[in-house]
């Protein structure tokens, strides 16, 4: 005769967990093929639907308000770039003593009115190799926060701090590292001749 043994508790947990594993992959994997067949039955339409709207873009921007339309009419001019004036230095982070963080002084000395700006800043160690870098917006088309400072008018001076939630350097550094600024993007904005 045959004694019939008992399962562990610990088995039954393991082959619960097991199967309640298997059957949640299974599920998410039906999830992910039923999304996908609806994807791949709608992008005709989604490719359709993004052609129709490049191709009435002119349209659409003509049909906003002027002052939409002037805030839009921006033009990438690298060689304007030669018109700013921009000077780089080190302070000490206001929230964090012990951090030091760059500071900008850019002066537009051209005619146009720059409404982007991008400026990417490194601080350069004694042995000339990069030891931190910044991507800093100093020009947005509007002018509503701290991080959308607005364009920088022909003759105006703008003076910026890098964000203080970025990563500083330690202010032990301070006079042992120099700053490069380099313009990575620029873009003016040109009245419309009527």
């Amino acid at each position: 005769m045959t004694t019939k043994q008992r399962m562990s508790p610990l088995t039954a947990l393991f082959i619960g967990l097991a199967l309640t594993a298997s059957t949640g992959i299974i599920a998410t994997m039906g999830v992910v093929l039923f999304g996908m067949g609806v994807i791949d039955s709608r992008a005709d339409d989604i490719i359709d639907f993004a052609g129709d709207t490049i191709d009435k873009l002119p349209d659409i921007i003509e049909s906003l308000p002027p002052a939409v339309q002037e805030l839009l009419d921006l033009h990438r001019a690298p060689a304007y770039a030669s018109n700013l004036a921009i000077e780089a230095g080190l302070v000490r982070d206001p929230y964090d003593a012990d951090r030091i963080i760059p500071a900008l002084s850019i002066t537009n000395q051209g005619d146009k009115a720059v409404s982007l700006l991008s400026l990417h800043v490194s601080a350069v160690g004694s042995n000339k190799l990069p030891v931190a870098e910044w991507t800093e917006v100093a020009a947005t088309p509007l002018g509503i926060d701290c991080q959308w400072r607005g364009p920088i008018m022909p003759g105006g001076k703008r003076d910026i701090v890098v964000s203080h939630w970025r990563r500083g350097l330690p202010a032990s550094l301070q006079g042992e590292v120099s700053l490069g600024v380099e313009v990575s993007d620029i873009r003016v904005w040109e009245e419309k001749m009527e």
